[in-house]
């Protein structure tokens, strides 16, 4: 077992402290914050009770590492430069996601420095290219209209539904920390602009094969990384590139799609949305969910701001708005499942899942 401490605290730390009893192999142990955050880190320790610090030195010494948490705002990777200096310091690990790792490498920090979160399947034997190669189980893709918009959290909670309702679940997570809950991480060919489309859609492929065929499995839960749909013209999240190589590579059986909190949503538009994502991505939707994230592009900075809101806030931001009916809140357990069991249902209306 791991322990970990946590740096810095924010929505994505907190994503981790409330499902910490789902980890496995990993112990968060403590959180490391910025002197500004001491407020925050004295309501997270009687939230989570954990051991809270603004000395990163102090708090390594009862720990074996430290998990460099993604900002959820600006992009402030060289304040993680510090910590790392002293967890090495101290030969403590040092562990992040590709995001951090890959701003990181820009920054000059050494790639032995850290440690990338990942875990692989087995490989198998090499199939052909084409045809692509028949996912052996049912598959529920899980996806959002735009990064940072709580597909990690679906993508756990439904695992856990699956698992509870008696099936065995493989999963493969669009987000790093899922491999701190014994997740597959994606594959980093996937990732790769050195490969051709072509080669990428084949190499996912591979690695979704071979993770279902590395432990029973009755399902797949199969996290879409990056946007389905644009922001606007000036950021058009890459072209939904991300997507567009995993859902040819993989074909759904169900599928459920995260939306941004307040926006004016109508009827027109999620049956367009539906019928984008059927006849863009193949993907069937099972239900929507709307998420704690909003995220806008700044035309001044030409940088994204990312919104949050805390569970009690989003339940008094639905109390308070007219939240459209076809959509789910995160926050709400029984409207979740439901969710869940609509995914579950239309796999059982598909002969060619069972």
């Amino acid at each position: 077992m791991m322990r970990l401490t946590l740096f810095p605290y924010n929505a994505n730390a907190r994503i981790l402290l409330q499902n910490r009893n789902n980890l496995v192999g990993y112990d968060i142990h403590s959180v490391c914050s910025f002197k500004e955050d001491e407020r925050l880190l004295q309501q997270c320790a009687r939230e989570y009770g954990v051991h809270v610090e603004t000395d990163i030195i102090a708090v390594l010494k009862d720990t074996d590492g430290v998990l460099l948490v993604e900002p959820t705002r600006y992009t402030r990777e060289q304040t993680y430069l510090p910590v790392i200096k002293s967890a090495r310091l101290a030969d403590k690990a040092v562990l992040c996601s590709r995001d951090v790792f890959e701003k990181l490498a820009q920054l000059g920090v050494p790639e032995d420095a850290v440690t990338l979160l990942e875990k692989s399947p087995a490989c198998h034997a090499e199939q052909e290219r084409i045809p692509l190669t028949k996912i052996p189980i049912p598959v529920i893709m899980v996806a959002g209209m735009g990064e940072d918009c709580d597909k990690f959290d679906v993508q756990f909670h439904l695992r856990r539904y699956l698992n509870e309702q008696g099936y065995r679940v493989c999963s493969i997570c669009s987000n790093a920390y899922g491999v701190v809950f014994g997740m597959y991480s994606l594959p980093l060919q996937l990732f790769d602009v050195h490969q051709t489309y072509e080669d990428r859609i084949v190499a996912v492929n591979q690695y979704v094969y071979d993770a279902c065929i590395s432990e029973p499995s009755d399902v797949l839960v199969l996290g879409v990384p990056g946007s389905l749909s644009m922001i606007n013209s000036e950021y058009p999240n890459h072209f939904s590139e991300l997507p567009l190589i995993v859902t040819n590579a993989v074909e759904a059986d169900a599928g459920i799609v995260t939306f941004y909190f307040d926006a004016e949503y109508t009827d027109d538009f999620f049956e367009a949305y539906r019928q984008y994502c059927y006849y863009k991505y193949n993907i069937p939707l099972a239900c929507m969910v709307l998420s704690r994230q909003r995220v806008t592009y700044s035309l001044e900075s030409k940088r994204l701001d990312i919104y949050y809101l805390d569970d009690k806030r989003m339940k008094q931001y639905i109390s308070d708005q007219q939240i459209h009916p076809a959509l789910l809140d995160l926050t709400d357990e029984e409207q979740r499942n439901s969710g869940f069991a609509a995914c579950v249902d239309m796999l059982a209306e598909n002969p060619s899942t069972l």
